[in-house]
């Protein structure tokens, strides 16, 4: 009985004096029993570096508002702090992290980071404390998070990173995690998340992504959709683009997350030449959810006609894969088919347009407003051909029985002109001289002195004979000397002259001077 007393009382002592041990090694910090536990308090004593004079059965240190700036390398397992459960460094401007700073710290559960400046954190940063269950790391300046950032921390519950500047999350980033249940990405620079993000995490049921500058597309519909149906979203999230949604909650059953529709063909100026009598224009154009693609020309839709059995424009639409064709056809090109083809494709998420130019020429029989290829239109031709040189070689005779039967006819008209102008010259000379005189005087009542009529060259050429006939003309008969001849006599003797010297009238015969003056 006396021994046990002594082994109790032995127990005590040493009981006793451990507890005073821990306390006794504290640096400046306030030691304590809280909650069965103990803890370190160590706030605002401007510690600038983690002491190392601290006792190592500590299990929680609170380590905020210290000027600490940056954690080294295996900082605390240097402070003999491995058995640590909980660390808390808030506001303590911490703005980098060694990536070995928590190595070590294997049975670390709770690790407080919150308001600092950290921008960086490794996939070593953690790789340590997989019994790490609550992590917190708002209000800093992280801008990514790395791929296996939180890797295989299966007893990790919590993570909060609202408040930072994260615009990207790797797809790896949260991957074998099976017992995460809360994250917070309130208040940060993210556009898009993939659906991927979700993959790994089966226990997941609050997701705070308000704040951020969501862009409401077909990237993001799909993620938008499993969150809305699995009620993850804890607070109201809005969109920030495109303008049309700007404002409006993913809860909105009617607001519809689509991509504006991409046309990647035709390219952009595409110019097409029509050879052959059909021509296929291609349009193929990316977009989520499926865009209606339609041909346009001269703002009207190219569609089917049913009022036609034959269809001139067939257009043949299909989606392969992400993308959706609409191919039309234009059969029997004419020139009238020629001009401005517009591809418009259209979805919630907006229009996108491109153009082609048709180009249509008359070679090869395409163009010309016809409707069949060279070869299957080449008896119409050669009988076209034919009917032309028939139809000009008609018109080459009318032309000729036409021009031959004037001719005649005013060769007949001059012949007897000249054969009327003959006779009545003659006649005029040898068998009317007195009604010649009398016109003459009538015509000219006035004297004047005889004028001597010069005979021209040309006549002169005629012959002798002719000259003396000319002279007895003027000489026999003195009215013609003395009195001017009228303008009808003037004739009467250049057309005598005429017949006398033209080769195809018929030859006067010569009569002695004697014969004409009478």
């Amino acid at each position: 009985m006396a021994d046990r007393i002594i082994w109790v009382m032995v127990i005590w002592t040493v009981a006793t004096a451990s507890s005073d041990d821990w306390t006794s090694h504290c640096n400046k910090c306030k030691c304590v029993w809280s909650n069965g536990k103990r803890t370190a308090d160590c706030t605002s004593i401007s510690l600038s570096d983690i002491p190392r004079d601290l006792s190592s059965e500590i299990r929680e240190i609170d380590f905020s508002n210290n000027p600490l700036h940056t954690l080294g390398k295996e900082v605390l397992v240097k402070a003999e702090l491995r058995d640590i459960h909980k660390l808390k460094f808030q506001n303590c401007n911490i703005s980098s992290i060694d990536e070995t700073a928590f190595k070590g710290l294997s049975l670390l559960i709770e690790l407080d980071l919150s308001r600092n400046s950290i921008s960086i954190l490794t996939k070593r940063t953690f790789r340590d404390n997989l019994k790490l269950r609550v992590l917190s790391l708002s209000y800093n300046n992280l801008k990514r998070l790395d791929e296996g950032l939180f890797y295989n921390m299966t007893h990790l519950q919590r993570i909060t990173l609202n408040d930072n500047e994260i615009e990207t999350i790797h797809n790896t980033t949260f991957v074998l995690l099976p017992s995460l249940q809360h994250i917070n990405l309130d208040n940060n620079r993210m556009t898009v998340i993939t659906s991927d993000f979700l993959n790994n995490l089966p226990k997941l049921n609050s997701l705070n992504l308000k704040g951020n500058p969501w862009v409401c597309d077909c990237h993001l519909q799909e993620f938008r959709s499993r969150t809305v149906k699995d009620n993850l979203i804890t607070g109201p999230t809005e969109c920030a683009e495109p303008p049309q949604l700007r404002g409006r909650l993913w809860s909105d059953d009617k607001v519809i997350f689509a991509c504006v529709p991409q046309i990647l063909e035709p390219l952009p100026s595409t110019h097409i030449q029509a050879t052959t009598s059909n021509v296929t224009l291609t349009c193929r154009v990316l977009g989520d959810p499926q865009p209606d693609v339609d041909w346009v020309t001269n703002g009207r839709i190219i569609d089917r006609d049913p009022r036609q059995n034959t269809q001139r424009f067939i257009t043949s639409k299909r989606k392969v894969g992400d993308y959706t064709w609409n191919n039309l056809t234009i059969t029997n090109v004419n020139y009238r088919d020629k001009g401005e083809y517009k591809c418009v494709a259209k979805n919630p998420g907006g229009v996108d347009e491109k153009n082609v130019s048709l180009i249509v020429s008359v070679i090869g029989g395409v163009g010309s407003g016809g409707s069949l290829p060279l070869g299957s239109a080449l008896p119409l031709i050669i009988a076209l051909s034919v009917g032309a040189v028939v139809v000009l070689i008609v018109i080459l005779i009318l032309i000729c029985c036409c021009c031959k039967r004037n001719t005649h006819g005013m060769n007949t008209k001059r012949r007897d002109l000249i054969q009327t102008s003959s006779d009545e010259c003659i006649r005029l000379h040898h068998g009317q001289p007195e009604m010649e005189k009398a016109l003459i005087t009538d015509v000219n009542p006035v004297m004047k002195p005889p004028r001597v009529c010069s005979v021209p060259p040309s006549v002169n050429s005629g012959g002798t004979e002719v000259s003396e006939v000319k002279k007895n003309l003027l000489d026999n008969d003195s009215v013609f000397g003395e009195q001017k001849p009228s303008s009808g006599t003037n004739a009467c003797v250049f057309v005598f002259i005429r017949c006398l010297t033209l080769p195809n009238t018929p030859s006067f015969t010569h009569v002695p001077n004697k014969q004409i003056s009478h």
